[in-house]
């Protein structure tokens, strides 16, 4: 998570006046940052920013959150009234992406107050590039807090020293979710909190520590945390559902820390022939020519972590593939990353899209081959249906985990098994 300013403590001047009961705090509506650069790109950084925003202002407990889905930017401030009537919104928290100078973007965060019938605090910044998204919506926000709240609020970070990470995990400060990595945790608000890292097996749930610490501004508090070796289930390809829904495609993705991605062309277009109930095999090069969504301008380069993505035609349907040999090739052929799922540990996968099922995330045999699982229910996220798994690369010579792709000579393969009815 990019921006976390954890319970505020002080009270924002929307925040319920003395004597009012706690169900009746003012609604806050946020819009977010808005991409209105008409460049692709901005897309899922900008979600990802409102995302954080949205997170930042459930932590500070002095209001509810309700739905903007219907907002629509550009409105006069005389029809932000009448929205905020309608829907009984006392505050919206607007921003929106737009095209800048010199090829730039300009980054913009409002707070309208329904009660004064204006909008009373505007802050803006300048960007360069999709590289500077979360920098300049960050630095937003927390001047943002600083004007609505009257006073400096200070913030630390949160770091985790792991020797060995295996499964997927939910990391929660004061019993709210902030995280499923073990990246630092900047902007966290200075002061005493809960921290509780639970590691996740589908429906189960166990505690790997639960510690208050004190956060001081400027400085970062190191945990330490040891994480028993999973063992993976002991699964046939029995153990799950086979049946499920047939997705549109199968593909690769890759992605940046700030969430620039490209994806490659999908199964849909190379190679349509392939049936479900039997394996295939997806391979494909890393460049221009091989991509249905470039949101890198033809920059490809600072790349963490590989994404296996699948398009359904709807929410909420249950889909079951099975992934073998995911291989990440050099320009000469050589593998970078090589995932065969013969160990029983899956990998550090970790789900970006999709409500997790039963059996998710296992290693089972399937026609006498070891693999891994997907098992999971589409959701609608980041404009598609569909679900989403994805790996980090392994770091260049015990260094740097960022690649550059850009001699296009790179290339990606996996094996698939998508099991319908």
């Amino acid at each position: 998570m990019r921006l976390l300013a954890l319970a505020l403590c002080v009270l924002l001047p929307f925040a319920a006046t003395a004597g009012n009961p706690a169900t009746s705090l003012p609604h806050v509506a946020i819009v977010g940052f808005s991409n209105l650069t008409g460049n692709e790109a901005f897309d899922v950084p900008g979600e990802t920013a409102t995302g954080n925003l949205d997170l930042t202002l459930r932590m500070l407990g002095s209001y509810r959150i309700v739905s903007a889905n219907d907002f629509q930017q550009g409105i006069s401030e005389a029809a932000l009234t009448e929205w905020c009537e309608a829907q009984s919104v006392d505050y919206v928290l607007y921003g929106s992406i737009t095209e800048g100078t010199n090829e730039g973007q300009r980054y913009a965060l409002s707070v309208y107050d329904r009660a004064k019938g204006k909008t009373t605090i505007r802050k803006t910044a300048e960007g360069s590039s999709v590289f500077d998204v979360f920098s300049a919506t960050d630095s937003l926000t927390l001047s943002v807090i600083d004007a609505i709240t009257g006073r400096h609020v200070g913030f630390g970070s949160i770091a985790f020293a792991i020797q060995k990470i295996e499964g997927q995990f939910r990391i929660e400060i004061d019993s709210i979710p902030v995280a499923t990595t073990f990246a630092p945790i900047p902007h966290v608000v200075e002061g005493n909190h809960v921290v509780k890292i639970l590691r996740v097996a589908g429906d189960t749930e166990s505690v790997l520590l639960n510690k208050e610490i004190e956060v001081t501004e400027g400085e970062t508090v190191t945990l330490a945390v040891e994480i028993p070796r999973a063992r993976a289930e002991a699964a046939t390809a029995t153990d799950v559902p086979l049946a499920g829904k047939e997705p549109l495609l199968v593909q690769a993705a890759f992605y940046t820390p700030s969430y620039a991605c490209i994806y490659l062309k999908g199964s849909d277009i190379l190679f349509p022939s392939n049936t479900p109930n039997a394996w295939w095999t997806y391979s494909s090069g890393i460049n221009q020519k091989s991509l249905v969504y470039d949101g890198m301008k033809g920059k490809y380069k600072d790349f963490n972590v590989i994404r296996i993505k699948s398009n359904t035609r709807k929410s909420g349907e249950e889909i079951t593939i099975y992934i073998d040999n995911v291989i990440v090739r050099d320009q000469n052929g050589t593998p970078i990353l090589n995932l065969d799922f013969e160990i029983e540990n899956p990998a550090d996968a970790y789900v970006s899209q999709g409500k997790i099922l039963p059996g998710n995330g296992t290693l089972v045999e399937n026609n006498g081959r070891k693999c891994f699982v997907i098992h999971l229910k589409s959701e609608f996220k980041f404009g598609y249906n569909g679900i989403e798994v994805q790996w980090p690369l392994p770091r260049q010579n015990g260094k740097d985990p960022e690649w550059d792709f850009s001699n296009g000579g790179y290339s990606v393969s996996f094996d698939y098994y998508i099991a319908t009815e």
